[in-house]
């Protein structure tokens, strides 16, 4: 009987020198810029819209629109009411391989944005930096993972209707920890968009909002949201909120996470108007962010000004179902594994030397855990597509016992050499997952 083989890479650069070698650990990772004008300047906005008027009801909800980023096309799903999902109100959140502890927020009205020293603890890097590609210039947004493979949005972030830039983007980099140019733990990159025919069609901002698949489950690494939605307005107008996110504009210059705590002073029950706002000022990059109470998400920030005043687009019962419609198109029906974020120490070596350490994280994005035996194959490349035609330096059997979702360390002993027939250069190491 032939197996289906499956590969999952991931890589790491090492440099091979003619000289002694020297221990090190991996360098943070490094970002591409932005797409630059034909000037060489680079064409970079952070995006927050005029506010919405929040008493106007929403137009009709209409359908999902998806976009997909290989071939360019755009489909779209009939129902907008898949029943079934409503079975419950929210879905719970997870941690991360990395998660740490932090301190929760502290009832009280909405307060200003406070500087979060170190966005890699807790729940911090669950809520991520968004930068956006279009075909012209790019922006910076904020975003909250949902699930490992998920991120939502506001639909602005995603889909833009401004002259400058319209159209879908053709490329968002999703980030979490983000810091200072740096990420811990890499980036994931968008393959599908969503959002709904009130944002892409309308315009309407009661339906700005946006969901990113991506490449790659990252969140098993940073941790996740759980996402839902309430139609009683005293939910949101008890204590408890928090926002989280990259402001770029005025005092802010999108490189720092800032948040805020509090309690929504707008809501209506009325059919239609699913927007909430509160009266503190948010600036451009914050757009997307989401609303966050009792580790879920709720709702993502729509727009605001410079002085006084912000609103929220909330999940209603409809979107709320469609986001789950959209999780279980992409939720594998048996254990997925992608090996992530390699560690090595030893990268700068003479061919011959064996690497002083190398581990790396084995992600499971499935509804499924996995207790087995998984093998895996360390290659060596002379460039970043790692593939069986490299250079292989070694076999291990992985002894996994991952839970759904979840991810486990491992660590690789005793890790590869070098072959001495390897020439000095730069070179990337890579490990491949057979199951």
């Amino acid at each position: 009987m032939s197996q289906r083989l499956s590969l999952r890479i991931v890589f790491i650069v090492l440099c091979l020198n003619a000289g002694l070698a020297t221990a090190a650990h991996t360098d943070p990772p490094v970002f591409e810029p932005l797409k630059q004008t034909a000037e060489g300047d680079i064409s970079y906005s952070n995006i927050m819209p005029g506010l919405t008027d929040p008493t106007i009801p929403a137009g009709a909800l209409g359908r999902v629109v998806k976009y997909n980023v290989r071939t360019g096309e755009v489909t779209y799903r009939e129902s907008v009411s898949a029943r079934e999902f409503l079975e419950y109100a929210v879905r719970p959140g997870g941690d991360g391989v990395f998660t740490r502890p932090e301190v929760a927020p502290g009832d009280k009205d909405f307060s200003g944005w406070s500087l979060i020293p170190d966005p890699t603890i807790g729940t911090y890097p669950r809520h991520v930096k968004l930068k956006m590609q279009w075909s012209e210039g790019g922006g910076g947004c904020s975003g909250t993972l949902i699930d490992p493979m998920h991120v939502i949005t506001a639909g602005h972030c995603i889909y833009s209707h401004v002259p400058e830039h319209p159209g879908w983007a053709v490329d968002v980099t999703v980030i979490p920890g983000y810091e200072n140019e740096s990420g811990p733990w890499g980036e994931a990159h968008m393959v599908n968009l969503y959002s709904w025919e009130g944002w892409y069609i309308d315009e309407d901002f009661k339906h700005d909002m946006g969901i990113i698949e991506l490449d790659r489950p990252i969140g098993v690494l940073a941790g996740w949201r759980g996402y839902g939605y309430n139609t009683d307005c005293d939910w949101f107008w008890d204590a408890g909120w928090i926002h989280r996110s990259y402001p770029g504009m005025g005092p802010y210059d999108g490189e720092h996470m800032y948040a805020n705590a509090g309690s929504f002073e707008g809501c209506s029950t009325d059919p239609g108007v699913n927007i909430v706002d509160w009266y503190q000022p948010s600036w451009g990059g914050s757009s997307g962010c989401g609303a966050v109470k009792d580790n879920a998400v709720y709702g993502t920030l729509q727009g605001g000004n410079e002085t006084d005043h912000t609103n929220d687009v909330r999940i209603t019962p409809g979107k709320f179902a469609d986001i789950d419609y959209i999780r279980a198109l992409h939720m594998p029906t048996m254990p997925d594994l992608t090996p992530m974020f390699v560690q090595a120490e030893g990268l700068s070596l003479v061919p011959g030397e064996q690497l002083s350490a190398l581990s790396f994280v084995m992600a499971c994005y499935a509804d499924y855990g996995l207790s087995a035996g998984v093998n895996c194959g360390i290659y060596l490349s002379a460039d970043s597509y790692i593939s069986t035609g490299d250079v292989w330096l070694a076999d291990i059997l992985v002894p996994l016992n991952i839970p759904a979702m979840g991810g486990q360390f491992v660590d690789v002993s005793p890790p590869p050499t070098i072959p001495l027939t390897t020439t000095p250069g730069r070179y990337f190491l890579g490990v491949i997952v057979d199951y």
